[in-house]
Order: structure tokens, then C-alpha cells, then sequence
């Protein structure tokens, strides 16, 4: 029988990995986001009495590199992403709930991998199927419930997420043992209750096990799953 997901733990992780965007300095945010989300994947595992190599946590957790290019477009794309987020904060709210989203749903998948037994054997093919799986649904549907729950989505949230980066004790512990302050504990709190509401979960798993299915050893370089839209019938 698997155990259900920790969403209030995810939904702290997935805050503190977005924060990380904060980072002043190149690569060092990134270096950051990646550490918190293989903690998030660790904690994760050890709810399921596993314990995961590295390289695996590594394979499932970290961001999308895109390789060399990848790391090429990052570096030139970095000083105009801090101005942009320097410039005008509803940049930098729409892109926090949306990777806060997107983190809560990974570890959903995560979760679900490590109660079918396929890591830490098969981390690259499910790495696969996750990836593939968030390109089917639209998780902004997370966000506008997530600002649902603010009396003044905007305002609120900007003066939320600068106290909470701001809060000197927001570290992986605190994320792991839920205290991690009243401003980001609300902010965790609502993504958590978001996420729960919107009906995207079962709908990211049910592409996340089609996926599965369709990617196997030696056939990483096969296509997301495509279904008809009805109107091609």
C-alpha cells in the first residue's frame, strides 16, 4: 500500500527552491535550486524507507540544463532576468508560483515512482516520463488558485515573498521540520492547499503513467504520448 504524498512538505521545499531565484550572483542560484530540490527528493525517498544514490537524486531532481547551449542561454539570459525582476516584481511573483507549482508536481511524481519500486534502477526513465508528462497540462491553473487565497494576491504575496527571503533561519532544515517562519509558512500553506484544489494532480498522473509506459530503456529520444483532439477525428 503507498503511502499518500506530504504536500505541506513539498509545498515548503517548492518555496525554498523558488526563493533561490533571489540569488544575486550567476549559476549560484541555480547551484542553490538544485541542492533544495535533491533534498526534497531525499526526504521524499526516506518517507518510502529508500535511500537513493546520488546520482539518481541527481537524474530526477535538478532543472532542465539543456547542455552546453542550455548553460550558454543561461549566462547570457541572467543579467536580463535580474532586471527584469528588479525592474517589475509581477515578474518575479508569476515566475515564483510557477516554479513553485512545477516543483510540487515533479515530487508528486517522485512520490509515485518511488511507490511502483522503479528508483533508483530506472531514475533516467522516469526523469523522462516526468518531463514529458508537465508538457501535457498547464500548471498556471496552480497559480490563479494560489492568488485565490490571498486577500490581495499581488501585494500580499510580494510583501510575503520579500519577508521570507529575508527570514534568516529559511534553510532545508526548516523546510523539512515545517518551521520555516510565518510569512514563508503561509506562502507554503497556500501553494499546498492550490495544488490540492485545482484537480491537476490526477491529471499530471495520469500522463505521468502513460508516459512511463511509453518510455523505456534505449528509447529516450521517442515523442511525448499524443492523443487526438477530438475535432481530428
Amino acid at each position: 500500500m503507498h503511502t499518500p504524498p506530504d504536500l505541506a512538505l513539498a509545498a515548503r521545499y517548492a518555496l525554498l527552491a523558488t526563493l533561490c531565484a533571489l540569488i544575486p550572483v550567476p549559476f549560484l542560484d541555480t547551484f542553490a535550486e538544485n541542492r533544495v530540490r535533491r533534498a526534497l527528493v531525499r526526504q521524499i525517498a526516506a518517507r518510502h524507507d529508500t535511500t537513493l544514490p546520488p546520482e539518481a537524486v541527481r537524474v530526477v531532481a535538478d532543472l532542465p540544463s539543456g547542455g552546453c547551449w542550455g548553460m550558454l542561454k543561461a549566462a547570457l539570459w541572467w543579467p536580463i532576468k535580474k532586471l527584469l525582476r528588479t525592474i517589475a516584481m509581477v515578474f518575479l511573483v508569476k515566475g515564483l508560483a510557477d516554479a513553485a507549482s512545477e516543483v510540487m508536481h515533479r515530487a508528486l511524481m517522485v512520490h509515485h515512482a518511488l511507490g511502483s519500486g522503479l528508483l533508483p534502477e530506472e531514475a533516467p526513465r522516469v526523469r523522462a516520463a516526468m518531463d514529458r508528462a508537465l508538457e501535457h497540462v498547464d500548471t498556471r491553473i496552480v497559480e490563479r488558485a494560489f492568488f485565490g487565497r490571498l486577500r490581495n494576491p499581488r501585494g500580499e504575496f510580494n510583501r510575503l515573498v520579500y519577508a521570507a527571503a529575508r527570514h534568516p533561519v529559511v534553510t532545508e532544515h526548516d523546510a523539512a521540520t515545517g518551521t520555516m517562519g510565518p510569512e514563508a509558512t503561509r506562502l507554503s500553506e497556500a501553494m499546498a492547499a492550490a495544488v490540492s484544489t485545482t484537480g491537476l494532480v490526477p491529471e499530471v498522473m495520469h500522463w505521468f503513467v502513460l508516459e512511463l509506459e511509453q518510455v523505456r530503456e534505449g528509447d529516450d529520444d521517442a515523442g511525448p504520448v499524443r492523443v487526438a483532439d477530438p475535432g481530428e477525428q
